[in-house]
């Protein structure tokens, strides 16, 4: 085990986890590996058809796109604060300005060189390729189970304010691959519990990840 003297020069020689040159390096491999995921949930939705089970795996993986979306787009943009201080917004503006479209805050993209600025594109136009992908299977979720987009942007509001800086934990394989799973699935019990939106979406899915915990949950299973 690391000293706590050895840790913190550790930590100071790191990259600053906002900034692109480190995510450059993570993000479009994770956004490959999210939708190669998502192919395998899509053969899955097409043998199960709509169940419990199929819409927490859509979910996840839309919600976990748009967490690298934010991300990509927290670390190639910046932010005027105070004397003209240029910064990088911080998450919640981010999550603001690109999933709840609710910020007046004007963000300016960063120059980057020409080798990062094409990772940044080529990431972006795959995020934009995952999006068009989902889309249909997001539509047959609305049908059954009410608004996606009011949902969702409830659900990402309640992962926030409960889990700090969670645009950088992201990146650490064993936090995104399961410990991520279980803060959405909260989100959603917890947007449940709270009633911040009345969208069936919200039990649907809350309903059948608490069922693991309660048989009070898994004896309302359709």
């Amino acid at each position: 085990m690391k000293s706590y003297k050895e840790t913190k020069e550790y930590l100071k020689q790191l990259e600053d986890f906002r900034s692109f040159n480190y995510r450059a390096t993570r993000l479009p491999e994770m956004v490959a590996n999210e939708t190669k995921h998502f192919e395998d949930v899509q053969e899955f939705f097409k043998e199960e058809g709509f169940n419990h089970l199929s819409v927490v795996e859509i979910i996840r993986s839309f919600i976990k796109m748009d967490l690298l979306k934010l991300s990509l787009m927290q670390s190639t943009h910046g932010i005027y604060v105070n004397d003209n201080t240029p910064q990088y917004p911080s998450e919640a503006e981010t999550v603001a300005k690109f999933t709840l479209e609710n910020s007046d805050i004007d963000f300016y993209p960063l120059i980057l060189p020409d080798e990062l600025e094409k990772v940044n594109k080529d990431t972006r136009d795959a995020i934009i390729s995952f999006n068009k992908s989902i889309e249909p299977f997001l539509q047959s979720i609305e049908k059954n189970a009410g608004d996606i987009t009011e949902t969702v942007q409830a659900v990402i509001t309640e992962l926030f304010n409960s889990n700090t800086h969670i645009l950088n934990k992201i990146y650490d394989e064993t936090y995104y691959n399961t410990v991520l799973n279980y803060m959405i699935d909260n989100a959603f019990e917890n947007t449940w519990k709270k009633q911040k939106v009345q969208t069936p979406l919200v039990s649907f899915y809350a309903m059948f990840t608490l069922s693991f915990y309660d048989n009070v949950y898994l004896d309302q299973l359709v």
